[in-house]
């Protein structure tokens, strides 16, 4: 699989022209959903549901730090404020969020970003995030879109973009995600082509819901490595 920047800033340039409307962010999607979308391979690492996983890397007086990418933070936000305490990050194309919203969120310790994933500058940004307080990354990366075609129907930005969730996450830590409007056998290149990366271990499953297929990106099953820039590989700037 190839990674050509040329192709990345074309596809850049038509999502520009799709309108925001068609991506189906969702404000209020609960953790149950979440559950049913990557229970084929939360399974795998032992957990029951997102919940689960997260207390997996609640250490008492450490915080579980989560990002939750193409979203408004619900899910952060209802296990934050009623399940466990977590530090959280969500990354959406907007804010659509209230004063009273935002206020809550801080009290919570859930930030929202806005930015494109498509774009480097919204990767430095959850890279900065991802190391605050002395931490090396983030423990749970999490990319549920819900199935926008025209962002993730595609082998190579599918590539691209897990590539760079592994390099937010924490050396011990886990990136789940869905593949959206991906068939099995292209999934199963996905993973070919990011279990070629040293020190990770990867699993696919097809999703219960049709066209949504998960992927679990998993550092703990590895033997560590030394860290490594995930992230250069793509070769300089993509602006």
């Amino acid at each position: 699989m190839t990674e050509p920047l040329t192709f990345l800033d074309s596809y850049r340039d038509s999502l520009a022209r799709t309108p925001a409307c068609d991506f189906n962010f969702m404000m209020f999607d609960p953790v149950n959903s979440y559950d049913r979308s990557f229970a084929p391979v939360l399974s795998q690492v032992g957990a029951r549901s997102i919940v689960d996983l997260i207390r997996t890397f609640d250490g008492g007086t450490y915080l579980p730090h989560v990002v939750d990418l193409m979203s408004y933070g619900a899910l952060l936000r209802e296990v934050s404020s009623t399940v466990l305490p977590i530090s959280g990050v969500a990354l959406a194309l907007s804010d659509p969020r209230t004063d009273f919203q935002r206020a809550l969120d801080k009290t919570i310790g859930i930030e929202l970003l806005t930015g494109n994933i498509l774009n480097r500058d919204a990767w430095n940004v959850l890279s900065e995030r991802s190391q605050r307080h002395g931490r090396s990354g983030f423990d749970v990366v999490i990319c549920r879109p819900e199935g926008p075609k025209v962002l993730y129907g595609n082998l190579s930005v599918a590539g691209i973009l897990l590539k760079r969730a592994l390099a937010i996450t924490q050396p011990q830590g886990i990136a789940i995600a869905q593949l959206p409007w991906i068939p099995v056998d292209g999934a199963l290149i996905v993973r070919e082509y990011l279990s070629r990366i040293p020190g990770v271990y990867v699993d696919f499953k097809e999703g219960v819901e049709a066209g949504r297929n998960a992927i679990l990106i998993d550092k703990t099953k590895a033997p560590p490595i030394e860290e490594w820039d995930l992230m250069q590989e793509t070769g300089g700037s993509e602006e």
